[in-house]
């Protein structure tokens, strides 16, 4: 879940893991991204936090290729 540390991306991730899915959020701020993985897994909830800026081409490249085969729901803006 690209953006899972606030609002809705946080609730799809929790919804996403309570079906059973393996979750991996990202979020741009370090800090807030471990926080958010600790009190998830403190709530039961496994997830794992990975820190990526949506913004950065490059940075989401190298994001993906890292987690391998999964299914991928997207919806990207154009700017």
């Amino acid at each position: 879940m690209i953006g899972g540390t606030w609002g809705i991306g946080r609730r799809v991730a929790e919804l996403a893991a309570a079906a059973g899915d393996e979750v991996l959020i990202s979020g741009r701020d370090g800090a807030k991204l471990r926080t958010v993985v600790g009190e998830l897994c403190s709530a039961g909830i496994p997830v794992t936090g990975s820190v990526v800026d949506a913004r950065d081409d490059d940075g989401l490249a190298r994001f993906f290729a890292g987690v391998g085969r999964f299914a991928i729901r997207s919806c990207r803006r154009q700017v």
